[in-house]
């Protein structure tokens, strides 16, 4: 997966998320710092354009503020009843580890006091969203999260008897809420209420624990090692998962999935996420529960990533991944193989086709990236693209076209390893390889462009009408089945013929200098080929 970050910016993470913040940006963000102590409020502010960023936490009693030029401020938790926080900033960071910022000075009316705290923060430049992250405690944190009269809301300790907001900050776009659980079973929930309002969107983090994460609206729920659960709303929400026996549900809206190793040797591996199966799946990184999911986004493993009859986008980050998009107007994306075996009926793909294609039997499908098809067990048609392909065409009269990489085409055969009909395959540009593997009945094949390959069971060197009758073009190499076969490659230029198991009879004799490659494989083999061809495990050398 590629990120373009502006030139000057720095990655950092917060709730799983990468966010560009100024390359000069850090802790020491130099902010202004004064205390009111008529009004009990503690103002920090900015007004350079680029490396302030406002981090608050508790230090006993004392509120420390990092950077601030005035140094240490005389506000403490029992005497602070507002903190006001503005200007110009790349972020702003709440840290709870040290504790909760209260009582505050003054008692509320509900019995539980605590700092209010305002933000009113101005972007760095246009389009850029300020991050408002509040870091959890290693105990079990209780966050609610809302919207009400254009201001967004958080309630930091959403266990209290009367609920009342203590973060807020002006809706409209330009500040996101990032609530991050840290350690403990935490609940973060975006759907309002304890005094927020209304669903709104959040980034929440659970980490360790197992923790409950619900969206709000549009929101990015990343749990952790744990068993977590984790709801969608009624937005677009992406739900990530990582280790543990997670519930995963979409709600509404057009929701993914995203698993990611979470670090070691050890953890780094592929997953195996089928959106048709709803009972608990083993995804490798726990026993699974998943519903009303319609996109995934896998490992930077190989992925195994199987779609439902919805429409789905399936994604593999990294890895030689294998997407089954099944029924629905599927997104394809990843360098790896679009498997189409479970389709009620032929299809029809082209790796060269950046739109949607009509596959056929499989919906109008999306293919990014992909490398490798496979086909079903009917009559299909393949078509590589520059690339080095694989193409697999199953059982079925199919019509398989490399392209101008280095392509392997494998005839498919039927369960019995029997022949599958009349295919007719082109490697096209470049040094493309013809399998038959998985076969256990004799084989007739020539690379003379003419059709006659394929099934011999009457080992007459030809593959008739009634036997298979492939057409076979553009191939340098051939790698026979398991039966005694027969491979003739009669031309000039440097071939590769691979008889695998069986008493195979492998001809390369062309009177030129090239240099042929047999391998004959196992059986009592026999062989014609020039002086300069390789041999390896031939037996009998034909008159």
């Amino acid at each position: 997966m590629r990120l373009g970050i502006r030139t000057g910016f720095t990655l950092i993470a917060s709730c799983g998320v990468l966010l560009a913040v100024p390359a000069g940006a850090s802790a020491l963000g130099f902010v202004d710092c004064t205390y009111d102590a008529a009004t009990h409020t503690l103002a920090v502010s900015s007004t350079t354009d680029y490396s302030s960023i406002a981090r608050i936490q508790r230090s006993g009693s004392a509120i420390d503020v990092d950077g601030c030029t005035a140094g240490e401020t005389p506000a403490t938790v029992t005497n602070t009843d507002t903190i006001t926080i503005s200007g110009r900033l790349a972020r702003v960071e709440l840290d709870l580890s040290g504790g909760p910022l209260a009582p505050g000075a003054s008692p509320e009316a509900d019995g539980s006091p605590e700092i209010e705290i305002e933000v009113d923060a101005t972007p760095l430049y246009a389009g850029y969203q300020v991050p408002i992250i509040v870091e959890g405690s290693l105990g079990a944190e209780n966050l609610r999260a809302g919207t009400a009269g254009g201001q967004e809301k958080a309630n930091l300790n959403a266990g209290e008897a009367v609920g009342d907001a203590d973060l807020t900050f002006p809706a409209g776009g330009d500040m996101t809420l990032h609530l991050h659980g840290r350690d403990g079973d935490d609940v973060i929930d975006g759907r309002g209420g304890a005094g927020t309002g209304s669903a709104a969107s959040i980034l929440a983090s659970g980490e360790a624990g197992n923790d409950q994460l619900f969206a709000g609206t549009g929101s990015y729920l990343a749990g952790g090692p744990g068993d977590d659960t984790l709801a969608g709303g009624p937005g677009n929400d992406s739900l990530v998962s990582v280790h543990g026996n997670d519930t995963i549900s979409g709600g509404d809206g057009v929701d993914t999935l995203k698993v990611r190793e979470d670090g070691g040797p050890n953890m780094r591996r592929g997953t195996r996420v089928d959106l048709d199966v709803t009972a608990p799946q083993d995804t490798h990184y726990g026993l699974d529960t998943i519903s009303g999911i319609e996109n995934v986004m896998g490992t930077l493993s190989a992925d195994i990533l199987l779609g439902s009859a919805a429409a789905n986008h399936l994604t593999g980050v990294s890895g030689s991944d294998v997407f089954v998009g099944r029924g629905g107007d599927d997104v394809l994306e990843g360098a790896g193989t679009a498997d189409y075996r479970d389709a009620g009926g032929p299809v029809t793909v082209d790796l060269t086709a950046p739109a949607p294609q009509a596959t056929g039997a499989a919906g109008n499908d999306t293919l990014l990236y992909v490398d490798h098809l496979i086909g079903t067990p009917y009559a299909d048609s393949l078509t590589g693209n520059g690339s080095a392909n694989r193409l697999e065409g199953g059982a079925g009269a199919d019509t398989l076209r490399g392209g101008g990489g280095t392509d392997r085409i494998l005839i498919g055969s039927t369960a019995a390893g029997k022949a599958d009909g009349a295919d007719d395959a082109d490697g096209g540009a470049g040094i493309d390889t013809l399998s038959y593997l998985g076969r256990i009945y004799p084989l007739a094949i020539s690379l003379d462009g003419v059709r006659n390959d394929g099934a011999d069971p009457n080992r007459d060197g030809i593959s008739s009408a009634k036997e298979e009758n492939d057409l076979i073009a553009g191939f340098e190499n051939v790698i026979g089945g398991g039966a005694p076969d027969r491979l003739v490659a009669r031309w000039t230029g440097v071939n590769v013929l691979d008889g695998q198991g069986g008493a195979d009879f492998i001809d390369a004799f062309d009177g030129s200098s090239a240099a042929d490659r047999l391998a004959c494989g196992l059986g009592a083999d026999t062989y014609k080929a020039d002086p300069s061809d390789a041999l390896d495990a031939c037996e009998t050398a034909a008159p």
